[in-house]
């Protein structure tokens, strides 16, 4: 629970924010007529700070690559050197999960390839190319209302939440560099522990700040408690520059697969 109603939306807390959102929403209802005069009053302010958001979130894709510019240039070759085996394997995880929920739309709603891509163009091209999702947010919300031609009302609830709560990227990364890393480090992991770090990852690509570098960051005390060399987490900290653009797009991707998916199950696709 929030302290004030304010805190939430300057320190950019989701969850609070989402408390906030389901008691007004739960309030409104009751009052139902009683309060007729509210529900266009949220919808103006709702529209208010949408354009707001729009208008700050033009300079981020600059404030991104001067970051990743200067993380380059300061990181030596030596360094670069050492990481093919993490950024190979991240590839091909990515391409196989890819591939998979493809075929997964392909037999469900006979949706080609290109189809697929043609629609979602415009935000897989600024994913990409920024590595930050909440940059991408109202683009995606632009392309998910008029491309993928989902009910707006729904766009407007599930868009802003799932790039709050809903990174596969991140998680997909700090699984693939946990067991590279422990081959690297030559260190013994069992089962339980694998398991355990696949759900930690999970939990980490949630709270963890949607800036490159910064998942392997938190992770770096688990990782030193399983005896992960420190060679082998700088190594992986410095493949993340590499392999980030490919998570991000991989976390758009499957973030718009499922609300494709979730949009039919609800009968909420205009034909």
């Amino acid at each position: 629970m929030p302290d004030d109603l304010f805190k939430p939306f300057v320190e950019g807390n989701v969850l609070q924010i989402v408390m906030i959102a389901f008691l007004v929403g739960v309030c409104i209802v009751i009052l139902d007529k009683r309060a007729a005069n509210l529900k266009p009053l949220i919808n103006d302010l709702k529209t208010l700070l949408m354009k707001m958001m729009e208008l700050v979130l033009k300079i981020i894709p600059l404030t991104i690559f001067l970051s990743i510019f200067r993380t380059i240039v300061t990181t030596s070759f030596a360094e670069f050197a050492g990481v093919w085996k993490i950024a190979v394997t991240t590839f091909l995880t990515v391409a196989l999960l890819l591939t998979l929920m493809l075929i997964h739309l392909r037999l469900k709603y006979g949706v080609g390839v290109k189809e697929f891509f043609k629609l979602n163009k415009r935000i897989f091209l600024f994913s990409i190319s920024t590595v930050n999702g909440s940059a991408s947010m109202m683009i995606n919300m632009d392309v998910c209302k008029n491309d993928l031609k989902i009910d707006p009302n729904l766009c407007e609830f599930w868009v802003p939440l799932s790039h709050a709560l809903f990174a596969p990227g991140k998680a997909v990364t700090l699984v693939v560099c946990a067991f590279v890393g422990a081959a690297m480090s030559g260190a013994t992991i069992s089962p339980a522990q694998l398991l355990l770090i696949a759900f930690l990852s999970m939990q980490l690509s949630i709270v963890v700040p949607r800036v490159y570098g910064s998942n392997l960051a938190v992770f770096t005390m688990m990782l030193t408690q399983l005896n992960f060399t420190q060679d082998a987490i700088g190594s992986m900290m410095v493949a993340d520059v590499f392999t980030v653009n490919l998570t991000s797009f991989l976390g758009m991707f499957m973030r718009n697969c499922e609300f494709y998916d979730l949009a039919h199950q609800l009968n909420a696709v205009q034909d």
